[in-house]
């Protein structure tokens, strides 16, 4: 699963964080959707709660073009949909203004990458 070095969070103490992780775990056979989609929140409610990390974008999977294997764009989404969910409820009850800053930081992200 995804892998981090969290020393580097004690040392460094961003005040912003941008997490682009998942694409490597969809592609793993042996891991599904809701796996990949607890780690990244799990990850994303650890970097709150410990770190005090003020600001944390996550972002989308991105789909590809050309699949490692069918059903991986499937995969993606199912991923994504499960993060915005779990996201959107623990944010929203902390504070509205982090999950709207996260959802435009995410929608301006995507519209960048789409460019490249």
């Amino acid at each position: 699963m995804i892998k981090l070095d969290l020393e580097k969070f004690k040392s460094t103490a961003p005040n912003v964080v941008v997490l682009e992780l998942g694409s490597n775990d969809v592609c793993d056979s042996s891991c599904d959707a809701a796996t990949t989609a607890l780690s990244l929140v799990a990850l994303t409610e650890l970097l709150l709660s410990e770190f005090a990390i003020q600001f944390i974008v996550v972002c989308q999977i991105l789909p590809r073009k050309r699949q490692p294997f069918e059903g991986y764009n499937d995969r993606v989404s199912q991923v994504n949909t499960l993060v915005r969910e779990s996201l959107y409820g623990t944010f929203h009850k902390r504070s509205f203004g982090t999950i709207v800053a996260l959802l435009i930081a995410l929608r301006t992200y995507i519209a960048i990458m789409a460019f490249t």
